[in-house]
């Protein structure tokens, strides 16, 4: 593991490091912290690409669209 490996060259852990590793709303068997992450809203990107998409399919030809779809920092112990 990690850990032992750090352990192994003399770092103490957590005194001169703390691993964190995983991903948010994981439970890991050593208790990780949350980590912080960015939500990018894929859901909602592939939802209004698939309805341009769709659009120029059925012949739209209207200019070509943009859309703002920010993304939303989720902040966990390790900001």
């Amino acid at each position: 593991s990690d850990r032992e490996a750090l352990k192994e060259r003399g770092i103490k852990v957590p005194d001169d490091v703390t691993v964190a590793s995983g991903i948010r709303g994981v439970a890991l068997p050593y208790g990780s912290p949350d980590l912080t992450t960015i939500d990018y809203h894929r859901i909602m990107m592939g939802r209004l690409a698939g309805e341009m998409l769709t659009k120029r399919i059925e012949g739209n030809d209207c200019p070509p669209e943009t859309h703002h779809v920010g993304g939303d920092l989720i902040v966990g112990q390790t900001a």
